[in-house]
């Protein structure tokens, strides 16, 4: 996670000369520059997703990661669906809706594992740290 935090950090602070790079054009740089700040943004979020989600499936529990995941990256293609074709709005949009899907998508996970342990604990089958009951 702390890989995702500083390439973030170098990401925003460093988007225009990162992107200078690549083209010449200076109206992709700048279409470009706000994008990557917001990708910036949403690598942490990610991150976190990636390792919560990783611990669930060695638990067992390959849905909840699955379903937040989907259901997170779908809500996320809707805002940005919805901002570019309704509202016109640009790249920097796009990956803003990302942004707001990302933090979504983790908490989504957390709900669905403490539904999952509490039916467990209600049943009787805990699951243990090797996922056998």
């Amino acid at each position: 996670m702390l890989w995702m935090v500083v390439a973030g950090t170098v990401y925003f602070l460093l988007a225009r000369q990162i992107l200078g790079v690549f083209p010449d054009d200076a109206t992709v740089i700048d279409h470009g520059d706000g994008a990557l700040m917001a990708l910036a943004l949403t690598l942490p979020a990610w991150a976190c997703q990636s390792v919560y989600g990783g611990a669930l499936r060695a638990l067992g529990d390959a849905r909840s990661p699955m379903r937040t995941n989907i259901a997170a990256m779908w809500l996320g293609v809707g805002i940005a669906w919805l901002g570019i074709r309704v509202f016109d709005v640009g790249l920097t949009f796009a990956w803003t809706a990302m942004l707001v899907a990302s933090p979504f998508m983790v908490l989504t996970a957390q709900i669905f594992r403490r539904r999952l342990h509490q039916a467990e604990f209600a049943a009787g089958t805990e699951t243990s740290v090797a996922g056998k009951g």
